[in-house]
């Protein structure tokens, strides 16, 4: 009966949290943004700030989802690259204590690069970006881009020109970008900016890049009065380090050029022929290294992969070499049921797949949002949301509708209800019999003892203290072994409902959870119980005849 208690009071309450887990681990934050699509036009917004300052919102964690594959495999397998501000989304998102080995907020804030890639902070009021260039020959097709990053850490790439000769050139672009179209405006980066690689690239398609060398004296910028300041003098090239983007990269050579033109001195790019429209160059920093990431579980069984291995993925197109530092089971909004997740840092994985000028920019796609505030604030930043502002797109996911849409069908809800409380009732009643007869019988078998010992000096009352305990030990052992099989059932048996209408594995897992004022009302009613078949017991020892006894006894 006890066991049936336990595992009824914890059904209801794990159907309910499992309810309403669903819906927090689907949303994962107050409010969450999918596929967001940041402006390609006007100028530069920054991300955060924009986000921070809309009504309600306290709290903004970015984060990037894009598919990949994994490299290191014979035949390349697909996964999810979910980069994010981990101390931000660890803020704003729920979690539970089982979705990895450990404490999870350690695991995904401690994913940062420790020698990122540098950049050059150009000076303020630069207006055009150039440099000082000499290719081994002419190459037809090869165009040299500097690619910038602007303060709100978007990227842009700027073509200086093509390498149609073997002499030294100058070439140089505006920083200002102008569309054909007189009715599309580019998007216009914001000030200050910083160089973050000088790269080139076979613009042909049809193409493949030839092998070849450059000799660079020079990095320079032109500013809005005309006059011409010097970033980059190359007089070493020790804090510019190779950029490795194609399995060809690796023969990339970067060197000294020694002295050259009126004593300048100069630095060498040599590289190996390779496919078109893929950047192959240089960038101020230290030398690229594997970016540590946290993987599913899922992820290194169906990779067949293991902790401490460094591997090379695509995420978006983009390669890169990561290193499997951690793993975990579960994650807001992932399905590792289905499907294998690397997450990593954003600012990380930004600061070298970026470094590219060929490709499209990646950029953050997915908001995470913390919300305080009333009701009326919360319906106007959902009603902005919804209509795209301040960025268009393609879903918004409410934490609050969610969680009121995951109630469980009331109609079923009161079928389990009811059939756990005809059962339970039905145990109830058959085991108030059951030991009403026990007590009853084994009263009756022991009367001539309790005669015996009333004779010998014990008083009612030691003779009722007696009988208490016997029975409180036979109650409270039976609760305490039911209590402890009805724990067990639920763990054995709960798993095993964890599937929607559809099938489908729910996501997170169950967890138990006991109704602590059904299982309260359960003890009650068998103490009530237990307490009258006791009373009752205690009634039939007070009317025990000694003299009526004894004769039986003698005879």
């Amino acid at each position: 009966m006890a066991g049936l208690g336990t595992f009824s009071a914890s059904f209801g309450g794990t159907f309910r949290r499992s309810f309403e887990e669903r819906a927090l681990y689907s949303t994962g934050a107050d409010i969450r943004i999918e596929d967001v699509r940041l402006s390609s036009l006007r100028t530069s917004m920054p991300l955060v700030d924009t986000y921070e300052g809309l009504p309600s919102v306290t709290r903004v964690g970015i984060a990037f989802r894009g598919s990949g594959s994994d490299l290191s495999q014979l035949f390349a397998s697909s996964y999810t690259m979910f980069a994010i501000d981990g101390e931000a989304i660890m803020d704003v998102g729920w979690f539970r204590d089982d979705f990895a080995d450990g404490p999870l907020r350690p695991k995904v804030t401690s994913l940062s690069n420790p020698t990122p890639p540098q950049g050059i902070v150009l000076p303020a009021g630069s207006a055009a970006i150039g440099v000082a260039i000499k290719a081994d020959r002419p190459h037809p097709g090869i165009v040299v881009a500097a690619r910038i990053k602007d303060t709100n850490g978007r990227y842009f790439s700027y073509i200086l020109g093509g390498l149609e000769s073997s002499e030294w050139l100058r070439l140089e672009t505006g920083f200002e970008r102008a569309s054909r179209l007189q009715s599309f405006e580019l998007l216009q980066p914001i000030a200050p900016l910083s160089l973050v690689s000088l790269t080139l690239h076979e613009s042909e398609s049809r193409n493949r890049l030839r092998a070849g060398s450059v000799a660079i004296s020079e990095v320079y910028v032109k500013m809005a009065n005309g006059d011409t300041k010097v970033i980059e003098p190359f007089d070493s090239v020790a804090h510019w380090s190779v950029l490795e983007t194609a399995p060809e990269s690796v023969s990339d050579v970067w060197q000294p050029a020694g002295e050259v033109l009126k004593g300048d001195t100069a630095a060498n790019f040599t590289w190996t022929e390779g496919s078109p429209l893929v950047s192959r160059g240089v960038f101020p920093g230290p030398p690229m290294v594997p970016l540590d990431v946290v993987a599913s579980k899922s992820f290194l069984s169906a990779n067949k992969q293991r902790l401490g291995e460094t591997i090379q993925v695509t995420v978006q197109g983009h390669r890169l070499n990561v290193s499997l530092v951690d793993e975990i089971d579960y994650f807001p909004t992932f399905d590792t049921d289905k499907k294998s997740y690397l997450i990593g840092d954003l600012d990380s994985i930004f600061g070298y797949v970026n470094l590219q000028a060929t490709g499209a920019e990646l950029r953050p796609n997915e908001i995470w949002l913390s919300t305080e505030g009333d009701s009326a604030e919360r319906s106007q930043l959902l009603d902005m949301l919804n209509d795209d502002q301040p960025f268009a797109n393609r879903v918004v996911h409410d934490r609050l509708e969610a969680l009121s849409n995951s109630r469980a069908d009331p109609l079923v809800d009161a079928g389990w209800k009811a059939l756990l409380f005809v059962a339970f009732a039905a145990v109830f009643v058959l085991s108030g019999i059951g030991f009403l007869v026990h007590a009853y019988v084994s009263f009756k078998g022991r009367e001539v003892q309790f005669a015996l010992m009333r004779t010998i000096g014990f008083n009612m009352g030691q003779l009722m203290t007696l009988v208490f305990i016997e029975q409180a030990l036979v109650i409270g052992t039976g609760l305490a072994l039911g209590t402890w099989m009805g724990g067990r059932l639920s763990a054995t048996v709960m798993p095993f409902l964890g599937h929607d209408d559809r099938g489908i594995q729910v996501l997170p897992p169950f967890v138990n959870q006991i109704t602590w004022d059904t299982l309260a009302i359960t003890y009650a009613a068998m103490g009530l119980l237990f307490a009258f078949i006791v009373a009752g017991v205690i009634w039939f020892l007070r009317r025990l005849s000694l003299q009526r006894i004894l004769r039986l006894g003698e005879m």
